[in-house]
């Protein structure tokens, strides 16, 4: 196992036949482990495509080479420094990275981030400063003299560095990221009214349906609970003999039927599902009984209760001699 120059771990066996090593593993876990992949002055951010961009107020030194994707040559600044005004320059914060290679920097574990500050901005070559503690507390100062190196972004982690700029170029980037919040405060702000608008609508409509539902099982359970006190809970028959016949009719119908005509259709219907067929009328008698208003027969015990035997007597033969022994009247007419 040996660190190569790259500083990157590499393990190797030995090849008996060709006396020789030969690379078994190399652990890269990205492209931004290569030693200095994005060349000077330069973040290598494995999040973005490509991996390279330049520090901001830096741009790349060969605009064809860095296009073509060969970064080696790095970035420069925009707008040169001048050691003749120190009052025109200042410090860009880069947070979450990993430090410039530390080979050509200097440090003084003696002071603090803001004496640190004071002694990079008094020495005109100094090209950015960072705390040396690793934690980001405590003191000491690393200060950096030439192109900064090997710079990543750590998606969790990594410490601060503060970058020499020009005066003109912070104000710059501090226009810019003024504007990039108010388009982001928009943005939030028109997705936010979006998705309450979208919410009260919603709720509109789920209330709107909710409504509706409970209307239709209303309904439906009124229409149902007619037919269980016919089917389930109470037959027609009894419904009948207890004198409660017009609880097998729909509420719905109550106001726009006469009672009198659908009682007389269930008294029919009745006699027509007698226990003993010599008991029920005939069609045409039944047409008859509906088209009148004379006395019906009274109707005996339906033959749906088959399990249950009744005498004869109670049959409505045995009190009536036939079905039409009522007192409707038929007129025949003959031809002479």
């Amino acid at each position: 196992m040996v660190l190569n120059s790259s500083g990157v771990s590499e393990r190797f066996t030995w090849i008996d036949r060709t006396q020789s090593w030969l690379r078994y593993y190399s652990v890269i876990q990205d492209q931004c482990d290569n030693y200095a992949m994005c060349g000077a002055n330069s973040l290598c951010d494995i999040s973005k495509s490509p991996v390279c961009v330049c520090l901001d107020s830096f741009v790349p030194k060969s605009s064809r080479y860095w296009g073509l994707q060969d970064w080696s040559d790095g970035c420069v600044r925009k707008t040169p420094l001048s050691c003749d005004n120190d009052g025109g320059v200042g410090f860009l914060k880069i947070t979450g990275i990993k430090l410039p290679d530390t080979s050509r920097s200097r440090v003084n574990k003696s002071i603090g981030l803001e004496e640190c500050n004071k002694v990079c901005l008094k020495n005109c070559s100094c090209m950015a400063y960072a705390n040396s503690d690793i934690r980001g507390a405590g003191s000491g100062c690393l200060l950096w003299f030439s192109d900064l190196l090997d710079i990543r972004t750590f998606p969790v982690g990594g410490q601060d560095l503060y970058v020499r700029l020009s005066a003109s170029d912070l104000a710059h980037i501090e226009t810019k990221n003024k504007w990039s919040r108010r388009k982001l405060i928009v943005v939030m702000t028109g997705s936010i009214v979006s998705f309450v608008a979208l919410l009260a609508i919603g709720c509109i409509f789920f209330v709107q349906r909710k409504n509706l539902i409970n209307q239709e099982n209303d309904y439906s359970g009124k229409r149902k609970g007619s037919t269980r006190k016919a089917t389930e809970e109470e037959s027609a028959w009894k419904l009948w003999i207890e004198g409660r016949p017009l609880d097998l009719v729909d509420e719905c119908l109550e106001d726009s039927c006469d009672l009198s005509e659908i009682l007389r259709c269930i008294h029919v219907g009745l006699l027509c599902v007698q226990q003993k067929p010599e008991d029920r009328p005939n069609m045409s008698t039944a047409v008859l009984m509906l088209g009148s208003e004379g006395k019906l027969p009274e109707a005996m015990q339906p033959g749906f209760f088959s399990e249950r035997n009744f005498p004869e007597s109670e049959s409505s033969t045995s009190k009536h001699e036939s079905c039409s022994t009522n007192e409707i009247t038929f007129t025949l007419v003959e031809p002479r």
